[in-house]
């Protein structure tokens, strides 16, 4: 019964864990059953002492394991929702920066040159596209490439990076499901994570350089904004 309740309680986790846990739950269950009925059926004879026969400790181990089971697959679901809520938030970071840009700034360059503002944003856009071709074709949908030409419209940069963050959200998720695995990446999903916010965290920093030198520096405000994860 305890292990009934034990397997009925994790059931919305990945289906990788999900199948294995369903095979561990079981084999747990009917061993449970079987060991139960050979205790009771043996306890009946007064010569046996049922609180210290062997099955009984067998039969404690199980119920132990298979909760001690049931807090892992606990722990997994809420780390892989974890992974999912950092993309969401640093993906909000990047559209609460954009949003704090005169669309006549977004032309602005670093005294370096390269990439000016606008393009920095079309940048990460497009990088997002890239990896979505690699790993899942499938979630691209009706997302296009930015163009250089058209990296200055503001309201295309807005839509662009308002669409493609869930895709790669949706990304993430699949990758999790399916084991922890991104098509064209190594190791696994969280370092995936990992790069894509270092790559875009990158182009943040290229960004406020490039308003600061052209003397078009986002307030303080957005500066520290962009830190405050909690709120984001």
């Amino acid at each position: 019964m305890l292990l009934g309740v034990f397997q009925s309680s994790s059931c919305e986790v990945a289906s990788g864990i999900r199948r294995c846990r369903a095979r561990f739950c079981n084999s747990s269950v009917s061993f449970f059953f079987n060991a139960e009925h050979e205790v009771a059926a043996e306890s009946n004879d007064p010569r046996n002492n049922t609180k210290y026969h062997p099955r009984y400790f067998v039969l404690v181990r199980v119920i132990r394991g298979s909760f001690a089971f049931g807090r892992f697959v606990e722990r997994a679901s809420m780390e892989a929702s974890q992974l999912v809520e950092t993309w969401q938030i640093h993906d909000r970071i990047n559209l609460y920066l954009l949003d704090a840009i005169d669309p006549e700034h977004l032309k602005d360059l670093a005294m370096s040159k390269g990439r000016n503002v606008g393009e920095q944003f079309a940048h990460i856009h497009n990088v997002r596209l890239m990896w979505l071709k690699q790993a899942a074709p499938e979630l691209i949908g009706k997302l296009a490439k930015i163009e250089k030409e058209d990296a200055a419209d503001k309201r295309l940069l807005q839509k662009s990076l308002t669409e493609s963050g869930p895709a790669i959200n949706k990304l993430l998720t699949k990758s999790i499901e399916s084991g922890g695995k991104v098509k064209g990446f190594k190791p696994h999903v969280a370092a995936f994570l990992g790069y894509l916010i270092s790559h875009e965290s990158h182009h943040r920093g290229q960004i406020a350089l490039s308003l600061k030198q052209s003397n078009h520096a986002v307030s303080k405000k957005v500066l520290f904004g962009i830190w405050e994860w909690g709120v984001r």
